[in-house]
């Protein structure tokens, strides 16, 4: 989990060193969080 401005940043990264310049260099999935669980209290929709 990033903000906006670190998640930019890494999948720059991420496209800079995984860049091989043939079909398998693979896809960067980003999305956002629909619903977040504390498996140990359940408490939900805490997210820090």
């Amino acid at each position: 989990m990033l903000c906006s401005k670190k998640k930019h940043k890494l999948v720059e990264e991420i496209k800079k060193y995984g860049y091989i310049g043939r079909s398998g260099d693979g896809w960067i999935f980003v999305s956002g969080i629909e619903r977040a669980v504390r498996v140990r209290t359940g408490e939900e929709n805490v997210i820090n």
